[in-house]
Parts: structure tokens; sequence; C-alpha cells
């Protein structure tokens, strides 16, 4: 009788249906659901902790096109976030009127964002560069359809 020595890299049976455990079906989509959870978890914090900054961006978008189209800024090139948030809040002036042309101080359904613009002693619109406009305008009196002669 010879006595067999076992070798080293052969597997027993049980080790043999470990391993095919291992690569079931059911392992397999198990561990698809738990790499898609961890990731849409991770994702989700991301878009959150970002959020922040997306909507800082949205508005700074929307100064420098108010800043373009009243061509108080070239559009070849980018300044600095502060120097944009100074030149909006010393020439540009938001004006929230209803259908009547009162101003108001939230959104409502048909009320509509008037943007002016100032260039030394003339208020100017941004979307007719109409000049001369009165005194309730510039200091945003209760009537925006009331315009002085200046």
């Amino acid at each position: 009788m010879s006595d067999q020595i076992p070798d080293k890299n052969s597997k027993t049976p049980d080790e043999n249906s470990k391993n095919s455990d291992k690569n079931s079906r059911k392992n397999v989509i198990q561990f698809a659901l738990m790499l898609s959870l961890i990731c849409s978890l991770l994702i989700t914090a991301a878009a959150s902790g970002l959020k922040k900054f997306q909507q800082e961006n949205v508005a700074l978008d929307k100064k420098i096109n108010i800043l373009k189209a009243a061509n108080l800024l070239d559009g070849k090139k980018k300044p600095p976030k502060s120097e944009i948030s100074r030149l909006y809040d010393i020439h540009i002036r938001e004006v929230i009127v209803d259908n009547s042309g009162k101003t108001i101080d939230t959104d409502t359904s048909g009320s509509m964002r008037l943007y002016f613009y100032q260039t030394g002693d003339t208020i100017k619109s941004s979307e007719d560069n109409v000049n001369g406009f009165g005194d309730n305008v510039n200091g945003f009196g209760d009537n925006v359809n009331e315009f002085g002669d200046n």
C-alpha cells in the first residue's frame, strides 16, 4: 500500500463548493446591489455638499451676463468674483414689479424683474437704454411707471 501525500494545491470537496458559492448568481447580484447603493450614497453626499457652490456660481453667472449686457464688463476675460460683485453693486439696481408696475418685494405670478444700470448721473434700463428716469426708479419708489422729466 502506498500512502499518498496530499498535494498542497489540491482542495477538498468542501472547499470547492465554497468557491463556487462565492461566484453564484445570488452573490454576484448582492455584490452589485451593495456597490450601487454605496456609490449612490457617495454621489448624493457630493451633490448635497456642492449645492451651495452651484447656487453661488449661478448667481455669479447671472451678474456677469447683466454686466456684459450693460457693457460694464469685457466679454474676453473674466475678472475675479470680488470685482464682479463690486461692479454689480455699484452700477446695477434690481426691481421687481407686478402687473400694474408697482414695485414689490418678492416674485409673484405675473411679476417681472427689471435691471437698471447707472453710468455717471444717468440711469438706464438694460433692455432698452432709456435715459432720464425720475426719482421713483432711482430711489425705488412705489410706482415704476411714474417717470420724471430728467
